[in-house]
């Protein structure tokens, strides 16, 4: 699905610019290239209507405007994208999904006071879709591998097992389109719930000017109701699909990963905003939660309601773990990473509402791959900037050590044996460049001016704090 074709030859940098995300999606649109809106002609004419007007709000920066075009956007890429992955083919409950997100994007306004370096989410999850679909629409980002829905074959010499697997990664790959869809527009949905921390601090700040003795954060709980529902859906989460041959007939089994589900429900006590984001989802979508659980499904008369499954245990478990703290993707091919990274990636989207000053970017990002199986990833600072390079590398550095496993041989499954970072400086003469390598022979970083690559294995975190400031 991703990585690199065997032809493949050093490329130029690619550094993303949102008028080239939008030209490309305008020709997708007009080539009827989504899987989503295949044959659906005056939905597709709609949306290049609004791409075009979003593109004319944002060069005459006409905020208002810009905002309220990209939530149509939202709606009508939501609403179709759910409705492809929908048994009913209806969207029962995004009335719901709809009205939530128009509040959502009003007490963004309120979040923009809080922190200098807040983004408008609002725009991130459109650029987050646009950006992912790029890379994955682009050669040499492309191969001809297909994603990695997570099925397992329990005898890899099971010949008629890999034949159901490849069976129904082929009916999965009908969706691919929708499922990244959803995943790139909802993954940031509870994000407010994560930053009412944010909120209680400043609002301590004050409190004692008023002679305010005892102050009560704003918090939340979860009803009895609702735990029972969280439950469900850290079970379902947690399930991996393997295919088995039970005495001639084959079948498969639905297994709980037991640390994966202990990430999720870490993830979930400490409030982070990708599961409860998921948990949105599940709780106010009938095309996300109908899915029927099954321990056991026989093959190939149950394929249908595993395909039903593995799409919606895609759908969320991705969510979740973009934000879910060591949830390695030990395969590059997935969604997983696909959204960890473009997610990284995304670094125009921070200008501010409502005439507040701001910045559209803090930093040039591009994306190339130097040597087959090598990617690299630039952040390049052109501009003064409220964002210091070496800041933004040691916490970007952080971030891709938690993304990637560097343990598991990546050469075989994934198409990238190594991934590098880099943060150049170029506000000055001459310019510094940041660096962090990761393959399976361990993490490695290098300083500017610095001589060489230093290992950092087997505790870049720790490492990477002590060296870069």
């Amino acid at each position: 699905m991703w990585g690199h074709g065997s032809t493949l030859e050093t490329e130029k940098m690619k550094y993303f610019q949102v008028s080239t995300l939008l030209s490309h999606y305008g020709r997708k649109l007009d080539e009827d290239r989504i899987g989503f809106l295949k044959g659906k002609k005056r939905v597709r004419r709609q949306l290049k209507k609004l791409i075009t007007a979003l593109r004319q709000y944002m060069s005459c920066r006409q905020q208002s405007k810009q905002l309220e075009t990209a939530q149509s956007i939202w709606k009508l890429l939501m609403v179709n994208a759910l409705g492809q992955i929908s048994v009913s083919k209806s969207v029962r409950g995004f009335g719901a999904l709809h009205e939530y997100y128009g509040n959502f994007v009003e007490f963004e306004d309120v979040l923009f006071g809080v922190d200098p370096t807040y983004r408008d989410h609002t725009m991130h999850s459109l650029w987050v879709y646009f950006l992912g679909d790029y890379i994955l629409s682009h050669r040499p980002f492309i191969k001809a591998r297909p994603v990695d829905w997570g099925i397992e074959v329990r005898d890899c010499n099971d010949k008629e097992g890999l034949e159901h697997k490849q069976n129904i990664e082929d009916a999965l790959n009908e969706y691919k389109d929708a499922v990244y869809c959803i995943i790139a527009l909802s993954h940031d949905l509870a994000y407010p719930f994560e930053r009412t921390e944010s909120v209680n601090k400043r609002l301590e700040k004050v409190a004692g000017y008023l002679g305010i003795q005892s102050f009560e954060h704003l918090q939340y709980n979860f009803s009895q109701e609702q735990s029972l529902l969280i439950h469900e859906l850290l079970e379902f989460v947690s399930q991996k699909a393997v295919i088995s041959n039970e005495k001639g007939h084959h079948q498969v089994r639905f297994v709980k990963d037991d640390p994966t589900y202990v990430d999720m429900s870490q993830s979930f006590e400490q409030h982070k905003h990708g599961i409860l984001s998921s948990y949105l989802l599940y709780r106010l979508i009938d095309t996300i939660g109908e899915a029927t659980f099954t321990e056991v499904a026989c093959l190939p008369s149950k394929a249908a309601n595993i395909i039903n499954l593995v799409l919606r245990k895609t759908i969320l478990c991705t969510i979740a773990s973009h934000t879910c703290d060591y949830a390695y993707s030990d395969v590059y091919n997935n969604f997983r990473f696909l959204l960890s990274l473009v997610d990284e990636l995304e670094e125009f989207s921070r200008y501010k509402r409502q005439g507040r000053d701001g910045v559209d970017e803090i930093c040039k990002s591009g994306l190339k791959f130097v040597a087959p199986g090598q990617l690299f990833v630039e952040y390049r600072f052109e501009k003064n900037h409220i964002a210091e390079p070496e800041t933004f590398f040691r916490n970007r550095a952080i971030r891709f050590c938690r993304m990637i496993d560097s343990n598991q041989d990546s050469s075989s499954v994934s198409g990238i044996s190594e991934l590098i970072l880099s943060c150049v400086d170029d506000r000055k003469r001459p310019s510094k460049e940041y660096l962090l390598k990761i393959n399976k022979k361990g993490v490695f970083c290098k300083k500017p001016l610095g001589k060489g690559w230093i290992s950092i294995h087997p505790d870049p975190e720790t490492e990477i704090l002590r060296i870069f400031k």
